[in-house]
């Protein structure tokens, strides 16, 4: 998430049945610079649909933002995963 096009990517989060939810609405809010609400929104689509998207950037800041986004969770033994789809 190469001039003088960039590639876009999409952050996707994935349900776990091991991360608390408000620790996911945290990195939401903290990463996507999400509202609580809005962050609450894409949670629940997290937990009812398996998956939900976090938000579209160009490939670069994608990359950094699954970078951080998973150490961040390791660092608070959390399994959450973040994943980049590439459109």
């Amino acid at each position: 998430y190469e001039i003088p096009l960039r590639l876009v990517g999409s952050e996707m989060c994935i349900r776990d049945s091991y991360t608390p939810m408000d620790f996911v609405v945290d990195i939401l809010c903290k990463f996507f610079n999400k509202t609580s609400e809005q962050a609450t929104d894409i949670m629940l689509t997290i937990h009812y649909e398996g998956k939900a998207l976090c938000g579209t950037y160009t490939a670069d800041i994608a990359e950094t933002k699954v970078d951080h986004v998973s150490r961040y969770s390791l660092e608070h033994q959390h399994p959450l995963k973040c994943v980049l789809e590439k459109a």
